[in-house]
């Protein structure tokens, strides 16, 4: 009987030491994965890289009239673009300075502006009467 008895005690000190080397294993492995997804994500999202801003202005043909449904987008971002409202007017949001924005509406100029330090860029689009 004593054998039996000796032998449960093992089985649960080895059941235990082994839950606690799951568990530690565990929480380490967890522990190195939220380092190593913080570490890539704080070098591109980091708050001294990104300052972003709002630019916003109105894009008008070469007669004075309100483009409406212009596209604005930033050059080399596809999914950073907007459509000009029933004014002609846009909002976009930029990370850079250095961020250029394309104005193009089908039968216009397409032109580009480099953001800089304004805020507001309003644009002509004149007529593309082909070459």
């Amino acid at each position: 009987m004593k054998s039996k008895l000796s032998s449960g005690k093992n089985m649960i000190k080895n059941m235990t030491i082994g839950t606690f080397t799951t568990t530690f294993f565990l929480l380490v492995f967890s522990f190195t994965d939220i380092q190593n997804m913080y570490a890539g994500f704080s070098n591109v999202y980091s708050c001294d890289s990104v300052k972003t801003k709002l630019v916003n202005g109105n894009v008008i043909d070469g007669f004075g009239y309100a483009v409406i449904g212009a596209k604005v987008k930033i050059k080399g971002k596809k999914e950073k673009e907007t459509l000009t409202d029933s004014d002609g007017n846009y909002t976009i949001k930029v990370n850079s300075e250095n961020d250029i924005l394309i104005f193009s509406y089908p039968g216009c100029i397409t032109k580009e502006i480099k953001v800089g330090k304004k805020e507001e860029i309003n644009v002509e689009l004149k007529i593309d009467r082909g070459k």
